[in-house]
């Protein structure tokens, strides 16, 4: 997972799936996510789905990437507390790739997600 930018306590990441295979593997859509805390607890997490870049099949040959973007915000949302945390804190984050169901976990390294967890993603693509 990479940064890809801040502002007006709104967040941007991509999350980065690698074909680690000897042959080409295809994906088509979102993928799932739960963010986790420091002791593997999940955390609030709402992933909705957006259409930019919507669902496109990907090819990738060995070693190849595919990426999906985040956007999440950090500032507290309805009866969240607006003087300290919104949420507990994620650390790491289960991903599963579009049709798929082995799992895998990346570090989450950009704190709490507020509106109870809810993170909007695109569709993987490359590029």
């Amino acid at each position: 997972m990479r940064h890809d930018g801040a502002g007006a306590g709104q967040r941007y990441a991509k999350l980065f799936v690698t074909n680690k295979s000897g042959q080409a593997c295809t994906i088509f859509g979102y993928g799932g996510l739960q963010l986790l805390d420091s002791a593997g607890n999940p955390t609030p997490t709402t992933l909705s789905r957006t259409p930019n870049p919507g669902p496109a099949l990907v090819t990738l040959r060995p070693g190849e990437t595919a990426k999906k973007k985040l956007h999440w915000s950090q500032v507290a949302h309805g009866d969240e507390p607006a003087t300290e945390p919104c949420q507990r804190e994620s650390t790491s984050a289960t991903v599963i790739p579009p049709d798929d169901t082995q799992a895998f976990q990346v570090t989450y390294p950009f704190g709490n997600v507020c509106g109870k967890g809810s993170i909007e993603g695109s569709a993987f693509y490359k590029g």
